[in-house]
């Protein structure tokens, strides 16, 4: 299948401001199934200047800059990307290994309630994908997804104690878990294709656990599926924050006030 993908975001101020340099993470990340067919970013007003890189964890993004007082700027992102079929379970798994410190920060989890920790007990399997899968189920079963629009995520006592949170809140409290657990977990954003929406797609957070011989698997517990080709992740951390698609501040006395749309469409070849 192929994706057209568009990602608009407008930033207004209630008065010019300096905009200090901005980190933009627009780009699909690479996926052995999936290749970017064309990518486009476009910034208005135009920037002084534009570079791209590649961050410490291989996420590429875009800088951007300008030296010229603003009330705003828009950012457009459009995307073709070809999705083939891709079948998480295809692979041997191997022993899991005495993870070296390139894992270490993967690794690491804040300190977990008893009455949470449970859960990480109740999902228990006889080898780690069939517990990323039960987890990943108990997870979206006790939690209600819902559609939360603060920038803020909710710390895992409060999800779990609200029993509803965004997806970047169930993802948070699910890799806290597979920490837990002793398996490397990180947090993706990126976009998830619902082909029963004509509208209203929106960007979307869910989990990667590192299994050996499998590599980074996916992990939806918004949905409570491994992730398939309706998925195109962007940028994958250690910590959410550092996923955001915009990264970057203003100087000045301004409000600021942020739009975002977003359009996935499948198209045919």
């Amino acid at each position: 299948m192929i994706f057209k993908i568009e990602h608009i975001t407008l930033y207004q101020y209630s008065d010019k401001v300096f905009v200090e340099p901005h980190f933009l993470y627009f780009s699909p990340s690479y996926r052995s199934f999936q290749t970017i067919d064309k990518f486009e970013l476009n910034v208005s007003p135009y920037p002084t200047g534009k570079s791209n890189g590649i961050d410490i964890e291989g996420n590429g993004y875009s800088q951007i800059w300008f030296d010229e007082l603003l009330d705003g700027f828009s950012i457009k992102a459009s995307m073709e990307v070809t999705s083939q079929d891709y079948n998480p379970f295809d692979f041997l798994p191997q022993p899991i290994p005495s993870w070296g410190e390139s894992y270490a920060q993967y690794l690491t989890y804040i300190a977990i309630r008893g009455d949470i920790k449970i859960w990480s007990q109740q999902a228990r399997a006889d080898d780690t994908i069939n517990y990323l899968i039960n987890l990943n189920q108990l997870v979206n079963q006790r939690v209600t997804h819902e559609t939360r629009y603060e920038e803020n995520i909710l710390t895992i006592e409060e999800c779990f104690d609200r029993k509803q949170g965004s997806c970047r809140d169930l993802s948070y409290l699910m890799i806290q878990l597979l920490r837990s657990e002793n398996i490397p977990a990180r947090f993706v954003s990126g976009y998830a294709f619902n082909p029963e929406l004509s509208a209203g797609n929106e960007l979307h957070a869910w989990v990667e656990a590192f299994i050996p011989g499998g590599g980074w698997i996916g992990a939806d517990p918004s949905a409570g599926v491994l992730t398939t080709n309706n998925y195109v992740p962007v940028c994958a951390s250690l910590d959410p924050k550092k996923t955001l698609p915009v990264q970057g501040n203003y100087r000045g006395n301004a409000t600021s006030n942020l739009s975002t749309e977003v359009i996935i469409k499948e198209i045919t070849q």
